[in-house]
């Protein structure tokens, strides 16, 4: 388990206690269940994501990251992480719990991982369990938030408030090796902008993350 989860346990011992259940410590009298490093995990996560869409997504506004960061640490999001690297089947489970197919049960692979990230960030600290939440979100950090394509976003956003098709302009300074691209992009009577990129679709991609940004903040 600690070989595909990316970290190496110096105190083992934590490892196996995030992967103990409440039933079995129910059923099986054990010392601990993994519910305290699952509380401590959460908050772990949480400072990670927070930090990540903070710094990812600086063009995003206050609302949207809140709503980003729910969908980052939402229980399906965990339950697909935990059977990526196969959490079920390391999982310590009471009988009753093993038989009615607790090792897929989305709740408890969640719970799991959230104390999985505890048990890392007691053993290594903050930075171990800030690359073992990247390793485990990573493949779904874009399609999960939906902003792989702010442009494709942006136009859908623009035609459901029957604003008419975004409007980009695009220009470009530098040698040929070293192009800049800079955009700005019209939405009805509005402009947003400028992004900037090494390719006119990077520019035009952060220019509509900036409006995006700001047509779904309140007024």
């Amino acid at each position: 388990m600690a070989q595909r989860l990316g970290h190496d346990f110096a105190n083992v011992q934590l490892l196996r206690l995030a992967l103990v259940h409440r039933s079995a410590f129910a059923e099986e009298q054990l010392a601990e269940s993994n519910e305290r490093l699952e509380f401590l995990g959460d908050s772990v996560l949480g400072l990670v994501i927070t930090d990540a869409l903070y710094r990812r997504r600086s063009e995003q506004a206050e609302g949207r990251l809140a709503r980003a960061r729910a969908e980052l640490v939402d229980e399906t999001t965990l339950a697909e992480a935990a059977r990526r690297i196969d959490v079920g089947s390391a999982l310590r489970l009471g009988r009753g719990e093993d038989t009615s197919g607790g090792r897929d049960k989305a709740s408890i692979l969640a719970d799991a991982t959230e104390a999985l990230i505890g048990a890392v960030y007691l053993d290594g600290g903050f930075e171990a369990a800030r690359r073992v939440v990247t390793g485990l979100l990573e493949p779904v950090f874009d399609q999960r938030l939906g902003l792989a394509d702010p442009k494709s976003h942006l136009q859908e956003l623009a035609a459901a408030r029957g604003l008419g098709e975004p409007r980009y302009h695009t220009e470009s300074s530098g040698p040929d090796h070293r192009k800049q691209f800079s955009t700005t992009v019209e939405v009805s009577d509005r402009r947003f902008g400028p992004g900037t990129g090494h390719s006119k679709r990077q520019s035009e991609q952060a220019a509509a993350g900036l409006a995006l940004g700001a047509l779904e903040t309140p007024e």
